[in-house]
């Protein structure tokens, strides 16, 4: 419950000031929509999704663009645990803001394959207007840290390094407990 309202609390600020991705409708042309139901959060910057329009042929799990989280996968019937520092608390708050939830997806079609599972790279949003971009909540908590490995990333980096630094700043998330440069450029 506390988590979920600084969640919120965070996102009022972040739009407030003016750090989500509005104003860079244009930095994205290029980017094509969908919208989604999250259906699965496997870890923080991975989600598997049931498409409700603009799905048609992509992947159901994402993967975020311009942002890297702690690794987090609870025990199965077939695995063992695995967690880095804070991977399950990032999870958590993934699970908080997405899970059940439609989203708004922005993507370039751009498709990795990981563990031999097709993922699409896309930037979320928890709003239709695209003005709460879930990659900077999560920054900005601490839950992730920025990536930016992508030429399209470009236009949000600045913004990031300002949420970054501040949550470092204030000891946010895995600032506080962990090595950042662990889930930095990797």
């Amino acid at each position: 419950m506390i988590r979920r309202i600084l969640a919120i609390a965070t996102l009022l600020c972040i739009t407030a000031m003016g750090l989500t991705t509005a104003d860079n409708a244009n930095a994205q042309s290029g980017f094509e929509s969908a919208v989604a139901h999250v259906v699965n959060v496997l870890d923080a910057d991975t989600i598997d999704v049931d498409y409700i329009s603009g799905g048609e042929g992509l992947p159901t799990r994402l993967q975020m663009y311009a942002m890297n989280a702690p690794d987090y996968s609870p025990p199965g019937p077939f695995m063992a645990p695995f967690e880095e520092c804070y991977g399950e608390e990032a999870r958590d708050i993934a699970i908080g803001l997405l899970m059940g939830n439609t989203i708004w997806i922005s993507h370039q079609s751009l498709v990795t394959e990981v563990s031999l599972v097709d993922r699409l790279n896309a930037y979320v949003y928890l709003d239709s207007d695209k003005m709460s971009l879930y990659q900077a909540i999560m920054i900005s908590q601490g839950a992730a840290v920025r990536e930016n490995l992508l030429p399209e990333e470009q236009f949000l980096f600045p913004r990031f390094i300002q949420l970054e630094t501040e949550a470092n700043a204030n000891d946010r998330g895995l600032w506080a407990d962990c090595d950042p440069r662990l889930y930095q450029d990797r």
